[in-house]
């Protein structure tokens, strides 16, 4: 970009820090040549100087000076295009503001330890910048499920406070051994946590200790299928967490109960 631009901040990036406001329309940028431009003035707010740990303020004019060009896409490290074709693969719905994908098991949605090929990487499938669709939520890796992400900043700041203040309903399935008697209830559960590698592991004990220090974990449980005397089909129950916030909870309030299969 060769000219001065000014920019106004969107409703949906209201609060940003203007250091990642400008990384999503300029992902080559670096941290230091942002320190230098805000620095030396160059980057303004409203008129006034900023720094890049600034918060923006919806509407606000955000002046932009000259940007170096983008380098090549295969410079940037471009998705494989095999990887590209999987992750577009998994899309179940999709228009200019939401994207939804069926993740399936064993993929995780972000990186880790150990852990290169996820979800968010596969994103660069859609572009970068303002074309990157971004994560709202998170789904266990060992977790099948619907995915939603948003499109657009506005989209995204909609769908992810929605799951913050907890309007969006998390409903799991889960093959169980034994069916639920009766078949319908709520389990209410005091869950520990113990480390095992990269993962957690929750324990339903009902001891005073774990009552004390443990997370309350809170699934309602329907049982909706099985077969006549449970020797062939495993019975199947919907989970609807409420206190509850992963599927790992929803796992260890069933496992700490009468079923030994999730």
């Amino acid at each position: 970009m060769r000219e001065v631009k000014t920019l106004y901040v969107d409703k949906g990036e209201d609060g940003v820090r203007l250091d990642r406001w400008f990384k999503r329309r300029w992902p080559h940028l670096n941290h230091i040549h942002l320190q230098k431009l805000t620095r030396s003035g160059q980057i303004r707010v409203d008129g006034a100087r900023a720094k890049p740990d600034t918060r923006l303020v919806a509407g606000s004019q955000v002046r932009v000076p000259p940007l170096p060009d983008a380098p090549p896409a295969l410079a940037r490290g471009e998705i494989d295009p095999r990887d590209a074709a999987f992750i577009k693969s998994l899309v179940i719905y999709e228009d200019d503001q939401v994207l939804a994908l069926n993740k399936p098991s064993g993929l995780a949605v972000q990186g880790g330890t150990k852990t290169t090929r996820h979800v968010d990487g596969l994103l660069s499938a859609w572009g970068e910048g303002l074309d990157r669709p971004r994560l709202v939520h998170r789904l266990d890796r060992d977790t099948s499920g619907v995915l939603v992400l948003g499109k657009s900043p506005q989209a995204a700041a909609q769908l992810a406070g929605s799951f913050a203040k907890r309007r969006v309903q998390k409903i799991y399935w889960a093959i169980v051994t034994g069916f639920p008697k009766p078949g319908e209830g709520t389990l209410d559960r005091s869950l520990a946590k113990q480390g095992m590698g990269d993962r957690d592991q929750g324990l339903g004990l009902g001891v005073e200790a774990l009552l004390r220090a443990g997370c309350q974990a809170v699934s309602d449980i329907a049982g909706i299928g099985a077969d006549a005397d449970d020797s062939v089909l495993s019975p199947c129950i919907s989970c609807a967490l409420n206190a509850s916030a992963t599927a790992d909870k929803a796992r260890c309030n069933v496992v700490g109960s009468t079923f030994p299969r999730f």
